[in-house]
């Protein structure tokens, strides 16, 4: 019988050290000017928008480079560095300056529980694949974490095209998967993981973060083998 595990990655498995978006834009600020009175959540507007994740039912196949899918958060970043008085010129090597802290393999991190209960799933017979919306670069920061040793598929909505909960997307990863006769999503976000799994006939559980309309939750991954294992 095949079976796989659907996992979300960002807010699952792991996470951005010291914060997200805004984080990686206030880092490269402080080299710039360490005197800042600014703070992570003043870039907060900025960043409300323009990420392709904003418009899950678009499609994004069109977007063929790594330098295609960064442009416009490039230019996110670029505006809210010139809203708070950089000059245009410096605001364009700031925002390039905050892309590459927020790729840094260095800066990101799993959860305790991550790699062990991936390999006791493992150990369980279950096959696993990420399915996340995230940078073109993932693959790097997950092979460095130790994640994809554990993983048999690997699925980034930047290079698939789609974005969660587009169906386009699970429906697209149930074919490269084979259409294993037990599948489960699990992830942090209740719309893009949960809804969207469910809305396709994929089962699923969210994860490290409480929400009453999910019929299933966990507060940590480790509980997941209590459901999935009945």
């Amino acid at each position: 019988m095949s079976k796989v595990l659907l996992w979300d990655f960002d807010g699952t498995l792991g996470y951005r050290q010291g914060g997200m978006w805004g984080a990686s834009m206030l880092e490269a600020l402080k080299e710039y000017d360490p005197t800042t009175n600014l703070k992570a959540p003043d870039f907060r507007d900025f960043l409300k928008s323009g990420f392709p994740w904003h418009h899950p039912e678009k499609s994004y196949t069109h977007i063929k480079s790594s330098e295609e899918w960064w442009e416009p958060i490039l230019y996110k970043f670029f505006q809210g560095y010139v809203h708070y008085g950089i000059a245009e010129a410096d605001a364009k090597k700031l925002a390039v300056n905050a892309k590459e802290r927020f790729i840094d393999t260095s800066c990101w991190t799993v959860y305790d529980d991550t790699l062990v209960t991936l390999e006791r799933l493992s150990d369980l017979g279950w096959r696993h694949a990420i399915v996340s919306n995230h940078i073109p670069e993932l693959s790097k920061i997950v092979q460095t974490l130790g994640v994809m040793d554990y993983m048999n598929y690997f699925f980034n909505s930047a290079l698939v095209g789609y974005e969660k909960p587009n169906p386009l997307i699970f429906k697209y990863v149930l074919r490269e998967t084979g259409n294993p006769e037990i599948v489960w999503m699990i992830g942090d976000n209740f719309e893009a993981d949960y809804r969207g799994a469910e809305a396709v006939g994929i089962q699923a559980i969210l994860v490290r973060n409480i929400d009453t309309r999910a019929a299933r939750n966990c507060r940590d991954i480790n509980d997941v083998i209590k459901i999935i294992e009945r």
